[in-house]
């Protein structure tokens, strides 16, 4: 099966186009929000939009043309809400594979950890591999 190389949030990307190397700009790491009302009550910041990129690296004893299912979605802190970014299939082309995909982050329920999850799967199987990235959300004190 293959491997994950890596998944990181940023707010915005670049691909050469000649040579597809990309560039990340606003690596996204942590999420300030402001409490909205009482002690308890949903946290907020404005809408932002972000982009999850994620690579998989087929493995030697992989064949390239097969087909794989693949889903990124965000869980929120303290939550078990599943935030859908993306989902669809791919054949690997070359042995990396990338997939970027844009979503947009308005609310949180809770501060804590936020996981930005990318997954594939073979099309015909149920077993998902999958990794994570974690982004902080902290309460920054209203102005």
């Amino acid at each position: 099966m293959p491997i994950p190389a890596y998944i990181i949030c940023s707010r915005s990307t670049a691909e050469d186009v000649n040579t597809r190397q990309m560039s990340l700009f606003h690596i996204v790491d942590t999420f300030k929000v402001t409490r909205i009302g009482a002690a308890g009550s949903a946290l907020a910041q404005s809408s932002m939009s972000i982009c999850v990129t994620a690579a998989w690296v087929l493995e030697p004893t992989d064949s390239k043309g097969e087909k794989y299912d693949y889903e990124i979605f965000g869980i929120l802190p303290n939550s078990n809400f599943r935030m859908n970014i993306a989902s669809g299939q791919f054949i690997f082309e070359k042995p990396i594979h990338r997939v970027t995909s844009n979503g947009t982050v308005a609310g949180f329920p809770d501060v804590g950890i936020m996981k930005f999850i990318s997954r594939i799967r073979k099309t015909e199987s149920q077993q998902w591999i999958e990794y994570s990235y974690p982004v902080l959300v902290s309460e920054s004190p209203a102005e």
